[in-house]
């Protein structure tokens, strides 16, 4: 009762089953396999497989068939790897081969050897890898020409960057001699023209500057020289000498110390580059008459923390998020325009590369400070 059960299942289960005796022979040909192979079982039962399908002879399929009878070894075959598995089709109506995967086992019954036969349909699956495979070849290439052309895009922006610094450097150097009177009185039409021609050469270097820091960031080739610096000593020089610029925006710069050395770890020009872009960027936002203060405090975990404060209109809620991303603006106000969108950027991956945190604190219509932390070393190391 449970024989003829189970042979009720091999036959009707939805994939191949064959077995075949240890002569080869055909016991079992299920009905998936009449479908699939176009033979029917009165056709098979009784003949080697050989006899139905000649071309197994020899094949490897014919020899893992004899491992399973002779060794009692079992094998996977597939048609993925081109190993001659059962010449079946996908339906009785087209000739589109059939992808299989055999499972070829060894079975003892009754003290005799036989061979089983698993036959599973792969199509479906091993289209869905090629089609994957294929798609992945795409995004790689879409992948390799997207880093293609941005390299060609740093290297064109870095070569145009290089090449207009120079010549600017030269122009704003000249402008600046003749605003300083070496060659001798100015007109004072022409002296408007010069001042409103060396402001603007003096913004396009500026900016000039930032996208080759911000190629030598992203190329990872910003060189940093580690000193031990004290940081009253470098806030009174970097406010010292922008006291000029501070005064152009009809504001001050005020300087508030520590009471003892604020010695850390750092790059006195980057560190300087950050100071000056914060101390610029405050001038330019505060309100007209007002002071913009720098102070230094010891914070916890022996941290300083450099504190850059004005009175302005302050950050609306909508840009703070990205305030410190490329090319981000604040717009409806006139500095806004002033600047390339990089300095806080550049500000923030200065700091990072000296295990900092930099962010900022604002009130609309009132106070906003931006503030960095370093840390603290040793006076004694």
């Amino acid at each position: 009762m449970h024989e003829q059960l189970l042979t009720k299942i091999a036959l009707n289960t939805d994939i191949g089953i064959i077995v075949l005796n240890s002569e080869k022979t055909i016991v079992l040909w299920n009905k998936w396999i009449e479908k699939t192979s176009r033979r029917a079982s009165t056709e098979t039962i009784g003949k080697s497989l050989s006899k139905v399908f000649p071309e197994t002879i020899g094949s490897r399929l014919d020899q893992a068939i004899s491992g399973a009878i002779n060794s009692g070894n079992s094998a996977l075959l597939s048609s993925a790897w081109n190993l001659h598995t059962l010449p079946l089709f996908k339906t009785e109506s087209t000739d589109t081969r059939l992808m299989q995967s055999l499972m070829i086992k060894p079975i003892s019954f009754d003290g005799e050897s036989y061979c089983l036969l698993e036959v599973f349909d792969v199509t479906n699956s091993n289209n869905r890898e090629a089609l994957l495979r294929e798609k992945t070849s795409e995004s790689v290439h879409a992948l390799n020409a997207a880093e293609t052309a941005s390299k060609t895009k740093t290297e064109y922006v870095s070569t145009v960057s290089h090449e207009l610094r120079t010549p600017l450097t030269s122009i704003t150097g000249a402008l600046g001699l003749i605003l300083g009177g070496v060659v001798g009185e100015i007109p004072e039409k022409a002296r408007g023209l010069i001042e409103v021609a060396n402001y603007n050469t003096t913004r396009l270097l500026s900016i000039i500057n930032d996208l080759l820091d911000i190629e030598k960031i992203e190329a990872g080739k910003m060189e940093f020289i580690f000193s031990q610096v004290d940081l009253n000593q470098l806030c009174s020089q970097v406010v010292e000498h922008n006291q000029n610029y501070a005064q152009s925006h009809n504001v001050r710069f005020e300087c508030h110390l520590n009471k003892r050395p604020m010695l850390v770890s750092a790059d006195t020009h980057r560190i300087s580059q950050v100071l000056a872009n914060l101390l610029s960027n405050a001038a330019k936002f505060s309100f007209a008459d007002h002071a913009v203060t720098v102070t230094l405090n010891e914070i916890a975990n022996k941290h300083c923390r450099v504190a850059i404060q004005n009175h302005g209109n302050g950050i609306p809620e909508s840009y703070q998020e990205t305030l410190f991303e490329k090319f981000t603006q604040v717009q409806g106000n006139q500095s806004a325009s002033k600047g390339s969108g990089l300095g806080l950027n550049i500000c923030r991956a200065i700091i990072n590369k000296h295990d900092g945190n930099i962010g900022f604190h604002s009130i609309l219509h009132d106070t906003t400070t931006f503030f960095f932390d370093l840390k603290l070393v040793d006076s004694a190391n």
